[in-house]
């Protein structure tokens, strides 16, 4: 599904999208590799082909003119289009919903209420990408997406079923007395419904789950103890 920042909306297949939506959809997969590896990725790329084959046929003849990478202080990919005889460039951004609101400058009421939407997403088991987009004048691009004027257009939520037999392995795991642990660099809330749905439960764990944020990361580089940590709490980990 899309969520604009609206309404939400369900993508099934014979189905048309509402002009909110689709824009939230052209934008994903222009923000996404020409030839996806990545598992959302590609489930974006599925969904173009399906209600937006239009833009995805566009991508081909325009270029690509510039790509902003991921990186831990940024979570999310900005891309800059240019097309023959155009004189601006498009910029389609997507990410971390946090991230993305940030980079759109929202203030923080609008914030908030976005955050309660993501929250209610993400309690489905959902993973959820914010998308932006905007222009710029190609010649002057500067190096940081940060640095670009963004609007926020809404959510892309995508789900990622558990395997029927995980909650079963789970269970002989534990019967066998080999703890399991959970790495994901899900939501919080996404997080915690896919781990409920594996069988992990929280209310017996005294580690229900432990941020790791590139901060702490470093820190426990510098003491050595990463590996030691790992090694030593129980459930549900959000890296």
């Amino acid at each position: 599904p899309t969520e604009t920042t609206n309404d939400p909306v369900e993508m099934q297949t014979g189905a048309s999208l509402q002009p909110a939506a689709q824009e939230i959809l052209d934008v994903s997969v222009a923000a996404s590799e020409r030839e996806p590896f990545d598992p959302m990725e590609r489930a974006i790329h599925a969904a173009a082909q399906t209600f937006v084959p239009a833009t995805v046929q566009r991508l081909k003849e325009i270029d690509l003119i510039r790509e902003y990478d991921l990186t831990p202080e940024l979570l999310a990919v900005t891309h800059v289009w240019l097309s023959p005889q155009a004189e601006q460039a498009n910029i389609a951004v997507k990410g971390a919903p946090e991230t993305v609101m940030e980079l759109c400058r929202l203030p923080m009421e609008q914030r908030a209420e976005l955050m309660k939407r993501m929250a209610s997403n993400a309690q489905r088991g959902l993973r959820i990408l914010g998308v932006a987009r905007g222009i710029a004048q190609p010649s002057a691009l500067p190096s940081s997406p940060r640095e670009f004027n963004l609007r926020f257009l809404g959510f892309v939520c995508l789900a990622d079923p558990l395997r029927a037999d995980v909650p079963a392995t789970l269970t002989e795991c534990k019967h066998a007395g080999i703890r399991v642990v959970m790495i994901t660099g899900d939501h919080p809330g996404t997080a915690m419904a896919i781990a409920t749905q594996a069988g992990f439960d929280p209310r017996k764990s005294a580690y229900p789950y432990f941020p790791i944020t590139p901060t702490t990361i470093q820190s426990w580089r510098e003491a050595d103890e990463l590996s030691n940590r790992v090694l030593m709490q129980d459930g549900a980990w959000l890296v």
